[in-house]
């Protein structure tokens, strides 16, 4: 059985980088955002894990 890369997967065809979960991880602590709860953020660059 041959190994596929898994960026080959991911829709966005690349993998993201710390700096852009680092990104997504300081908007969500933003004072702008103090009224939202409840929710995920996904940061999987569209291949959810489940």
């Amino acid at each position: 059985m041959r190994m596929v890369p898994i960026r080959v997967s991911i829709p966005m065809s690349r993998m993201g980088p710390s700096e852009e979960v680092a990104q997504a991880a300081r908007w969500s602590l933003a004072d702008a955002l103090s009224y939202i709860s409840g929710t995920v953020l996904s940061v999987d660059g569209g291949y959810p894990i489940v």
